[in-house]
């Protein structure tokens, strides 16, 4: 199996082969300042804040911090 050279292109072919629905966040350890989103049928947006962002399924998870959000669509990255 050949190995991939960067985490986004790895995390893009894992789920590629992903069935259904869902909404992926993930950190990679060696890239501790990116955390990468992408989304299939489930609702994943991303909090706009000072300094600062939020990942969630449902806006009312970050509106104490900030009221700018973006949708996902689906098979979108971020």
């Amino acid at each position: 199996m050949k190995k991939e050279k960067s985490f986004e292109k790895a995390l893009r072919k894992a789920c590629s082969k992903l069935e259904g629905s869902y909404a992926v966040v993930a950190l990679f350890s060696e890239e501790k300042d990116k955390l990468y989103a992408m989304r299939k049928e489930s609702p994943l947006l991303i909090g706009i804040g000072e300094n600062e962002n939020f990942v969630a399924s449902d806006i009312s998870a970050f509106l104490k911090y900030t009221k700018k959000a973006v949708a996902l669509d689906d098979y979108e990255y971020a």
